[in-house]
């Protein structure tokens, strides 16, 4: 029988030797006490624990550590007589970080079960987490419950590229009270689902709820058609959304739904599809307030600043791709006013290319060119108004210069797309459930 007591340091030469390079994440130096038992110089068991104060640790924006922090961990060893280990009794205290928990690794430290009853790191979860991967060729499948988690900085990644950085198969599902999206915006008791086959996403789901109602949002890839993605989403609080990934705070209550494509192959990673809000009022919007006030409606442009112009609904078709969204036949109706807009917004190059009509006393205003002949020829427009202004905004988002034509008041619809800019028209098409394509606009089932 052996009994070996072990006082010692880790730093990043020592790692360098025993192959594990962290100079990436750690510094510093650790001193390490290791008790073991065994039989001769074959080790069966040990106790190990590491003070953590003099060594710094970064893992990028997730947790950090500087040197002169307390931090302290603890763990026991045991290898089975097949070789595989298992490192009970797994504790790490420090700053922002606490950690609970066992796993059990095969003879070449692959994982196959992990079991944390507590994993809290600040800012970025609060959860119990279990995995295991007993079989290599299936996806690690790891569930989380508990209080939280914040997913800030990899929603838009996920979203809008299809993709995230994975080496291997996972399957995570999860349950948790709340689920950050954005520095400003989180669900309540919430599910999530994350499947991804190694090489890419195969499913990205969550639901929850909000004050306002029921959020729901589902990025699939799909196996054979035209399309590699789809995205579908309803948020019952459009206006807190809106704030939180776009930074519009312009938008007050509202429902947000809509869905997107992203072809298969080709460049650009481009989508394509439609988003909807229904039900919202408009406030301090700041190009809507100067094209009233050259359209010399500024009556609208005071709603506009103080209690805000309801809309009824709002429908944008869109593409996005390389940093820039292209709008088309894009229209907003309320009982005050109506607009329609086309153009591009280069989110990248922070400047813009919008153009379309302004049309006042929407409700009124639409009701000749709703009736059959006479709508053909004052109409025109989306919205079939008679009386409508052109209008353009045009540069950068600090000091982009807005236009309107005063003489597009005078003329029917049909004259009137003399004076916007001729635009290449983009077709967008949805696959429906069955996977045939559709151009149905038809807003998502409500809730999860």
């Amino acid at each position: 029988p052996t009994q070996l007591n072990l006082t010692s340091y880790v730093d990043n030469t020592v790692m360098d030797k025993l192959g594990f390079g962290l100079r990436e994440y750690f510094g510093g130096n650790v001193p390490i006490r290791v008790d073991a038992a065994g039989e001769g110089l074959s080790f069966e068991s040990a106790k190990i624990t590491a003070d953590l104060e003099g060594s710094e640790w970064v893992f990028g924006d997730i947790w950090s550590k500087a040197i002169g922090e307390a931090g302290q961990l603890d763990l026991s060893i045991a290898r089975n007589s097949d070789g595989k280990i298992t490192l009970e009794d797994v504790s790490a205290i420090a700053p922002g970080l606490e950690i609970d928990g066992v796993l059990k690794l095969d003879s070449d430290f692959r994982l196959l079960e992990m079991n944390f009853a507590k994993v809290n790191v600040d800012n970025l979860i609060s959860a119990s987490v279990t995995a295991n991967r007993t079989d290599p060729t299936q996806p690690l499948k790891a569930t989380l419950s508990g209080d939280s988690l914040n997913l800030d900085g990899f929603i838009s990644s996920t979203l809008w590229q299809g993709d995230s950085e994975a080496s291997f198969p996972v399957l995570l599902s999860a349950n948790l009270n709340s689920l950050q999206l954005a520095p400003t915006y989180q669900i309540s008791k919430a599910s999530l689902l994350y499947n991804h086959t190694g090489e890419t996403i195969r499913q990205f789901r969550f639901s929850g709820g909000s004050e306002l109602g029921p959020v729901v949002l589902d990025l699939q890839s799909l196996d054979d058609g035209p399309y590699s993605n789809i995205l579908k989403f309803d948020i019952a609080n459009a206006s807190d959304a809106a704030d939180a990934f776009f930074a519009l705070d312009s938008l007050r209550g509202g429902r947000l739904y809509g869905e997107a494509v992203r072809p298969r192959g080709g460049e650009g990673l481009i989508w394509s599809g439609t988003v909807n809000v229904d039900d919202f009022t408009l406030v301090n919007a700041p190009f809507l307030t100067q094209i009233l006030s050259l359209a010399s409606l500024n009556g609208l442009g005071n709603v506009l600043g103080g209690e805000g112009l309801k809309f009824e609904t709002i429908e944008v078709p869109f593409t996005w791709g390389d940093g820039v969204i292209g709008l088309e036949s894009a229209r907003a109706a309320g009982p005050a006013l109506g607009l329609t807009g086309d153009g591009t917004i280069n989110i990248s190059g922070k400047n813009l290319d919008v153009d379309g009509t302004l049309i006042p006393a929407y409700s009124a205003n639409s009701f000749l060119g709703s009736i059959p002949v006479l709508g053909d020829i004052f109409g025109g427009d989306a919205d079939n108004a008679t009386l409508g202004l052109t209008y353009r905004v045009e540069g950068e988002f600090s000091q982009a210069q807005v236009s309107v034509n005063p003489l597009s008041a005078l003329t029917p619809g049909l004259l009137r797309q003399i004076f916007k800019p001729k635009r290449e028209k983009k077709r967008i098409d949805i696959p429906s459930e069955t996977g045939e394509l559709t151009s149905s606009r038809e807003p998502p089932v409500d809730g999860p």
